[in-house]
């Protein structure tokens, strides 16, 4: 025999192997890859099941228990007074939305607002106590007094007829100016 008809068959043997070995492991990886999908998949369905029979119980108290107030449970019956302190806070959050709308349209260009407080005393006040704290800034003109545009706001909301019949006493509580490029003047402004 020549050299190249010579097979050497223990590699080709090993080759084989190794192919079935590798094409083995192939099919193990697909098959554990399904059927992990697939437990993924059934795991994923089985918390939305639960998520879904949860929420369904508590959905079916609330109807159990308005029910149960609805038709022989117990009565709720609001004195009169409550009645009209719930009317009343009603209207003082829509006093409180245009009063804010309000303060918008009349603040200058050269001003913007860095803070505002509502009730900052007493925060559980009752519609007839209001208060409004109002903290901003302005740029400085040159050449006019530090407070005037200012005290030209407090004015303007003064005689503005949603502010006076919110806020029996708009008054400047305090101003500070700063000096050299950029002046501003830091004001308060407190609406009772």
């Amino acid at each position: 025999m020549t050299a190249h008809f010579t097979i050497n068959f223990r590699r080709e043997a090993r080759r084989v192997q190794l192919e079935h070995e590798r094409l083995r492991a192939l099919r193990l990886a697909l098959w554990g890859s399904y059927f992990g999908v697939l437990a993924l998949v059934i795991g994923l369905y089985t918390m939305n099941f639960n998520s879904l029979v949860r929420s369904a119980g508590w959905l079916e108290r609330q109807v159990a228990s308005l029910r149960a107030l609805q038709f022989g449970g117990s009565h709720w019956d609001l004195p009169p007074a409550d009645l009209g302190e719930i009317e009343r806070n009603t209207a003082n959050s829509l006093r409180w939305r245009d009063c804010l709308v309000r303060l918008a349209t009349i603040l200058p260009p050269h001003m913007r607002l860095t803070s505002l407080a509502a009730n900052p005393d007493n925060p559980g006040a009752v519609a007839g106590q209001r208060q409004l704290v109002i903290s901003g800034e302005l740029r400085r003109t040159p050449g006019r007094d530090r407070t005037q545009d200012v005290l030209s706001l407090v004015t303007t909301l003064r005689q503005d007829s949603l502010f006076a019949s919110a806020f029996q006493n708009v008054k400047l509580v305090s101003t500070r100016a700063s000096e050299g490029q950029g002046a501003t003047v830091v004001f308060v402004i407190r609406c009772e």
